[in-house]
């Protein structure tokens, strides 16, 4: 069954509930199962700070083990994760939207993206009959094992454990008036308690008193429904696993190497990157959405998030949330139309979190003194002489992996329009255009007071970014047009693209972040670097250009999770097979002779000066995964031996088996090192 259809089925009984009682909200919530250790620690450590809060307001003394944990440090607290348990809401409440009292905003629960409601702590160890003040009337009904009917405000705030916090602090929802909570119970252990359901109204109701009792009849019906919400929640936790991140993308070990980053003194923006970046990933871990679309949405969420006033400030022509959002609809398309074709869209993301892990792992301050080093070479002296910053960094860094395959649908436009004429037709049908046009300069709009549009001064700047003097080749020109006029190459036009939203007018700072992140872009593929010298040697080094070089690894090692073709081997799972229900390839049903690849990170790791990103063939069938001869020459494609680098090491290691646990290294790439042993 998918995954849509069971919380549709799911809304629909929470609704029959809400009617039965005429409530304001119904809701669902669970016991988390997946939650990583890290994320869990945090979420007790806030709820400890709001506890020992309460308690010196109220002049009262903490007992055990809450006053054992309120002493101990980080490290020791997470030895005693196994004492408590996470409960938070899941799924989609349903509201009435009838009521008389409804706020102005339409909804009793208002809560968004960036205002997420509370998650409870439920504390094993403490006794049942011990009330915890502030620790939430929903934790203290799981953890005591008792169900709560309250008809007035007075009876709900005669609980010692109540707290109002969702109302107080965020104001997601009016204080609780009138409440019920019922027990879920795990189908197959009937002792064991998953979560609960909880109906509650926002005023005192004569009228509805005697519904929201343990013996009313709309208590009895309501309890008929709970094995079956049982069920269905379980069953929603099976399909979980088949469409979660990890199965759909698996790349949750970078939440390893996220992990094992310490920023130390940094800047506010690199810190709530990192902040955002390892939430992402604890939502991603405990499968908070599951399916290829609801992941998406999280992502430009979380990309929107990055690039906004409040971290990196990117602006453009476009807000980067509705340029994503484009890009995954016309991605969509080609997806579905050309056989072969592989995603770029997430592919983006996992190559900025990559970058990321990595730039901060080298050391940011490098960075910074390696590309204001090479801004001596393109800086006008009329102009205000700029020096970048982390957040410069970190911004064409953000610019460099999001946006870098932007145009790659171009580069498959013809194929694509080709094979769907042919199928309409019956018969080949060849269609070509190109790019010369965007070479025009048209005068009348062109003019000082617009420069939208004009390609050619575009690309005539972008190539005096690459000068290093007499250190690298000058004459770049005629590639970049053969691409431009053959429209063959993503990555030029890619860069071009990114120049044209995100150059900010009579800002040199953000002109020059663009143009260096445009630079980077454009060496990506093998029609401009196989042209590339620098130091009279073919290639390019990291020590000058370390975007350039960054992306060319980071999106060389970045394939696990991508839907594409090796050989005969297909990927498992397809979003048209997801989106309309229906099994996906690789079942036992299904499978018969084919036999399926599927790509994993197997972790990043750093040793020294250096950088080991390790990837995953993950088959059955141990001889069928691709040969080391097909990774050289679809993956690596020669960049090994192009992008060098003087100071760090960067290996690529591809292994091929079963699982993480039962699998051989088949092909180690190291990019070229020239440093000392």
């Amino acid at each position: 069954m998918n995954v849509q259809i069971i919380k549709g089925t799911i809304k629909e009984i929470l609704e029959i509930i809400r009617n039965l009682y005429n409530s304001d909200v119904c809701a669902i919530f669970l016991i988390s199962e997946n939650m990583d250790e890290d994320e869990k620690l945090e979420i007790l450590e806030e709820r400890l700070k709001r506890i020992q809060k309460k308690y010196d307001e109220e002049n009262q003394s903490l007992t055990n083990p809450l006053s054992r944990y309120m002493e101990l440090d980080k490290n020791s607290l997470k030895k005693v994760l196994d004492e408590i348990k996470i409960l938070k809401f899941c799924f989609e409440e349903v509201q009435n939207s009838q009521a008389k009292n409804l706020p102005a905003s339409g909804r009793f629960w208002d809560y968004s993206y960036d205002r997420r409601p509370f998650k409870w702590v439920i504390f094993k160890k403490v006794d049942k009959n011990i009330p915890i003040l502030f620790e939430g009337l929903t934790a203290y009904s799981i953890r005591t094992g008792e169900e709560i009917f309250a008809d007035n405000s007075t009876k709900i705030n005669e609980y010692p454990s109540i707290s109002h916090l969702q109302a107080v602090e965020k104001g997601i929802s009016p204080p609780c008036k009138m409440v019920v909570f019922l027990h879920l119970k795990d189908p197959d252990n009937e002792n064991k308690l998953i979560g609960l359901l909880k109906i509650e109204n926002y005023e005192d109701r004569e009228e509805e008193k005697a519904k929201f009792s343990e013996d009313s009849k709309q208590t009895e019906e309501t309890r008929q429904y709970l094995p079956l919400l049982a069920k269905l929640v379980k069953k929603t936790r099976e399909q979980y696993k088949e469409y979660s991140y990890e199965n759909l993308y698996g790349g949750l070990k970078l939440l390893d190497a996220l992990k094992s980053l310490t920023l130390g003194n940094t800047t506010e923006a690199n810190n709530e990157i990192y902040r955002q970046t390892r939430h992402l990933f604890f939502v991603l871990k405990r499968n908070e959405y599951v399916g290829h679309e609801e992941i998406f949405e999280r992502v430009i969420n979380y990309a929107k998030d990055i690039a906004g006033d409040k971290i990196l400030s990117v602006t453009g022509r476009k807000t980067f949330k509705m340029i994503l959002e484009e890009y995954k609809k016309y991605e969509d398309l080609m997806l579905y139309g050309i056989k072969g074709y592989r995603d770029h869209f997430m592919h983006q993301f996992h190559v900025f979190v990559l970058g990321y892990i990595i730039l901060n792992k080298i050391g940011m301050s490098k960075i910074v003194q390696s590309v204001n080093q090479s801004l001596k070479y393109v800086q006008d002296r009329s102009d205000p002489q700029v020096n970048f910053t982390e957040d410069n960094i970190l911004r064409m860094w953000f610019l460099t992996a999001f946006y870098h395959d932007t145009a790659y649908i171009l580069e498959k436009f013809n194929i694509g329009i080709s094979g769907f004429l042919t199928r309409l037709f019956g018969q080949q049908v060849a269609f070509k255009i190109g790019g010369s046009q965007l070479l025009l300069i048209d005068d009348a709009k062109n003019s000082d007071k617009d420069k939208t549009g004009n390609y050619a001064e575009h690309l005539n700047n972008l190539l005096k970014y690459f000068d290093r003097g007499k250190q690298t080749n000058p004459d770049l020109l005629p590639y970049y047009l053969n691409s431009i006029i053959r429209m063959n190459d993503h990555a030029v036009y890619s860069a071009l693209l990114l120049i044209q939203y995100f150059a900010g007018e009579g800002n040199i700072e953000r002109l020059r972040e663009c143009y260096i992140a445009a630079l980077a872009i454009s060496f990506h593929n093998s029609s401009i670097y196989e042209h590339l010298f620098e130091n009279g040697r073919p290639g390019i080094s990291f020590e000058s250009f370390p975007f350039g070089f960054l992306l060319a690894f980071c999106d060389t090692a970045q394939i696990w999770g991508r839907e594409e073709s090796i050989g005969e081997q297909r990927v498992k799972e397809k979003r048209s097979r997801e989106s309309h229900g229906r099994e996906t390839n690789g079942t036992k049903e299904n499978m018969g002779e084919q036999q399926y690849v599927k790509q994993k990170l197997l972790g990043v790791e750093f040793n020294k000066n250096e950088i080991i990103c390790k990837v995953l063939f993950e088959t059955s069938y141990p001889v069928q995964h691709p040969t080391p001869e097909l990774i050289r020459a679809k993956i690596i494609q020669g960049k090994d031996s192009i992008f060098r680098s003087s100071t760090f090491r960067f290996t690529i290691e591809f292994y091929a088996g079963k699982s993480s646990e039962n699998c051989k290294k088949i092909l180690t790439i190291p990019f070229k090192y020239n440093g000392v042993k």
